[in-house]
């Protein structure tokens, strides 16, 4: 495995070279090779992957990831759309993309008529989560 890396020491930023050949990692600095030595039962700590949380947030704010056209939209306002359900078609890129619910809820504004265009991050339907109607 090898890698590059940027590192800044005080006020220094060095380019870093970082191969690992399944024993040691050797590190090349500039002109300078370093080689460091990992106890098996620590090298074992460093493989396992760390776990990630789930800190997605999903908010009723429905927006475009990406500048397109607005193909179909599949919801009204005031329809009850539930988690996953498909709200608009936006063609980018000669592409299709389905947008998608990401909350159970209320639809409470729709920003958008069939055939505008728009931008990426704006927002398209606004959705009043369950329990917040």
């Amino acid at each position: 495995m090898r890698k590059i890396r940027k590192v800044e020491v005080g006020d220094e930023t060095f380019e870093v070279e970082l191969v690992f050949d399944g024993e040691k990692w050797d590190i090349k600095i500039d002109d300078k090779t370093f080689s460091i030595k990992i106890p098996d039962q620590e090298l074992d700590t460093l493989r396992k992957p760390k776990k990630k949380k789930n800190r997605k947030i999903h908010s009723g704010n429905i927006s475009s990831p990406i500048p397109g056209k607005i193909i179909s939209i599949h919801t009204t306002e005031g329809e009850k759309v539930t988690e996953g359900q498909l709200l608009i078609v936006v063609e980018a890129m000669k592409m299709q993309n389905e947008i998608k619910s990401s909350v159970s809820g209320t639809v409470t504004k729709i920003s958008c008529k069939s055939g505008e265009r728009v931008e990426a991050h704006v927002s398209l339907i606004e959705i009043s989560k369950e329990g917040e109607d």
